[in-house]
């Protein structure tokens, strides 16, 4: 069996992290549009950040495997 790597410890636990913001941001993104139409929910930001961070793990972790 192959063992984990950091990379790809990294990215599973980004995964369930972004799991997790999104269940989150759909219980909490209907009483903050209610309250401030016209600001951003801080955890979208989030969310946007953790995403981007995981593709480029995911590029990462692609290269390091080519070589």
């Amino acid at each position: 069996m192959n063992s984990l790597n950091p990379v790809s410890i990294i990215l599973i636990l980004n995964s369930m992290g972004i799991i997790s913001l999104v269940l989150t941001q759909n219980e909490t993104t209907k009483d903050y549009t209610t309250q401030n139409s016209s600001r951003i929910n801080p955890i979208e930001n989030l969310l946007w950040i953790i995403i981007i961070f995981e593709i480029l793990m995911f590029l990462i972790t692609g290269k390091i495997t080519d070589f």
